[in-house]
């Protein structure tokens, strides 16, 4: 693999507008997924979504950006959505270390799991098996 030539960096302010477009990413994928969805499934499309925008430095998709701009020089437009797929397997992981850890809180509010034994009590066990 070619090395980037020296000196190509990725200015700090850079940074904030990755963020932006790997969150308006995840806004438009669930958008896309959500017109696909039966209407029993949106509500947890929309819980899944909450939970990732509601939070994280999205560190890990801001420097597959910074990464590619580095080592191509392109603009980083065309691997925004692999950033974002990375964002929903980092919120995955999160979902999985709360149900294991018994978590109440991530990011500021319930945990997934919580919110969704909560809704399932306030229908009164409605759809249960």
């Amino acid at each position: 693999m070619p090395i980037p030539p020296a000196g190509r960096t990725v200015e700090f302010s850079e940074l904030a507008k990755y963020r932006r477009s790997i969150e308006r990413e995840i806004a438009r994928q669930y958008a896309a997924q959500r017109r696909r969805a039966t209407p029993t499934v949106r509500p947890y499309l929309d819980i899944l979504e909450e939970f990732t925008l509601r939070g994280g430095k999205r560190f890990r998709a801001i420097c597959l950006l910074a990464g590619y701009h580095i080592a191509t020089g392109r603009d980083p437009k065309a691997v925004v959505p692999a950033a974002a797929a990375m964002e929903h397997f980092q919120s995955w992981m999160l979902i999985h270390d709360d149900i294991i850890d018994h978590g109440e809180e991530r990011r500021g509010g319930p945990t997934v799991h919580r919110r969704l034994a909560r809704e399932h009590a306030e229908s009164k066990g409605e759809g249960s098996a």
